[in-house]
This record gives structure tokens, C-alpha cells and sequence, in this order.
């Protein structure tokens, strides 16, 4: 089963699944391998009222305090929190999940074009365009980064 592959078929989101003979779970990895982390999102889950999947550029940090201005009581999800509300590892999550989510899109991550992502595995990106990931899915823009 890839859930990532039948939301992209089933939605129609025109995104590339990148296979790579190597583990892409963090935005290092992906620079050692030649990647500008300024085009990598980090899809991360914070834990409040409901779950909150934050997009931030791989060369910024998702600021908590800034976050808890718009959803108070929230905490970064730990490894087994991750798993759990998504079902996927800490470094695959792809921006794009079913389910009761609110989804918040830093400015930063806003301002692009096309970035590569968790791919729902250990060795795959997922390449989509800011745009696509508007199209598919309600995104609230906010500035949530440093």
C-alpha cells in the first residue's frame, strides 16, 4: 500500500514521487547529496486541539512561539506522536495527508515555486509546486518561521 501515491492518483496533483538509492529524511542528508535546503520543505506535526501540519523551508526553524500566537496549548510532536496521528516516520511526512488537519504554510515556504519534500518513505521526495499544494489542499499562510 503507498497512500502518497493513491492521494496523487486520486486527486489528480501534478507532483513527481523521486525514488533515490539513498535516505532523504533530513534536510542534511538531502544537502550532502547536493540540495539547496532552501527548496526542501519539512512537512512537521505539532500536537494541539487538533493536528497541525506546519510547512517551513528546510533552511528555517518552525518557531513555537510564533505558532502558539495562532493555536495556543500546541507541542511539537515527538517520534511516536508522528506515527501515530500520520503513519509515517519522522522525516517521510508528505505535506500532503488525509484526515483532520489544520495545515499551516510559512510565508517563506509561500513565496516559492517548486520544492522537494518527504515522500512517505525513507529514499523518496515528493516534487510539487506551492501552487499544486494550494490547489489540492486549504492552507493557511502564516509566519511561523526563523
Amino acid at each position: 500500500m503507498d497512500a502518497l501515491a493513491d492521494f496523487i492518483k486520486e486527486h489528480n496533483v501534478q507532483a513527481e514521487l523521486l525514488d533515490t538509492d539513498h535516505e532523504v529524511k533530513t534536510v542534511q542528508q538531502s544537502a550532502d547529496r547536493g540540495m539547496d535546503p532552501a527548496t526542501i520543505i519539512k512537512s512537521l506535526l505539532f500536537i494541539g486541539e487538533k493536528p497541525i501540519l506546519v510547512l517551513v523551508r528546510g533552511d528555517c526553524r518552525a518557531d513555537e512561539a510564533k505558532l502558539a500566537q495562532h493555536y495556543p496549548n500546541t507541542h511539537f510532536a515527538n517520534a511516536n506522536e508522528v506515527r501515530k496521528t500520520t503513519a509515517y516516520g519522522p522525516g517521510d511526512v508528505p505535506p500532503l495527508l488525509e484526515g483532520e488537519y489544520e495545515r499551516v504554510m510559512d510565508e517563506k515556504v509561500a513565496a516559492g515555486t517548486v520544492f522537494e519534500c518527504g515522500g512517505g518513505k525513507e529514499k523518496r521526495h515528493l516534487r510539487i509546486t506551492v501552487k499544486e499544494l494550494q490547489r489540492v489542499q486549504e492552507w493557511k499562510v502564516l509566519d511561523v518561521s526563523t
